[in-house]
């Protein structure tokens, strides 16, 4: 069995404050996050060659992978003038990590450069006798749940009697993969 969960919270927060009340100031806020979260697991159970024997009960060859990804990125930023903010945001489950380079142009194009390392769960008898005096399960059970939230909110509100302006501007590239799968083989 295996139950490898992956909790990661980001949070961040930038505030620029000042200029004139009588003419315009210069205030400038930016604020980012970047966050790679990567979750690996599998579970297997098998029997190879070999002779099993019961004469009281039932045999079973059971695999369990429970992967469970829980991401909160947040990222605040306020300016009375300018505010900027960007956040990225990787979450993968069953893919080998990468560099946020190749994450960002997964992301931007749509590829697949990451390395498939699925979260699976593998359960088999291969090559062997069996002789049981109750039933003969082979059992592969897989679940994975993934939750992501990722919150950029820039603000500007520009105070004072008059020339002033303000400006925000927010960015968020995410991108979310999931590879995985159960097999369960009996094979002589």
């Amino acid at each position: 069995n295996n139950a490898a969960t992956l909790t990661a919270d980001l949070e961040a927060a930038s505030e620029a404050s000042g200029g004139g009340e009588f003419g315009r100031g210069s205030e400038l806020a930016l604020g980012g996050i970047i966050a790679s979260n990567t979750l690996l697991g599998a579970a297997e159970a098998t029997v190879a060659d070999s002779e099993l024997t019961s004469t009281l009960a039932a045999i079973g060859v059971f695999a369990t992978n429970a992967a469970k990804l829980e991401v909160e990125n947040t990222n605040q930023v306020i300016s009375g003038d300018i505010a900027v903010g960007v956040a990225l945001a990787f979450n993968s489950v069953g893919y080998e990590s990468q560099n946020v380079l190749f994450q960002t142009l997964d992301a931007l194009l749509g590829t697949n450069i990451g390395d498939i390392d699925a979260a699976e769960a593998r359960a088999s008898i291969t090559n062997s006798a069996i002789a049981s005096a109750g039933d003969l399960s082979v059992l592969a059970t897989n679940t994975i749940e993934a939750s992501a939230l990722l919150s950029n909110e820039a603000s500007a509100d520009a105070t004072g009697f008059h020339g002033n302006e303000s400006t925000a501007a927010g960015f968020i590239l995410a991108s979310n993969m999931i590879a995985g799968g159960s097999t369960a083989l009996l094979s002589g």
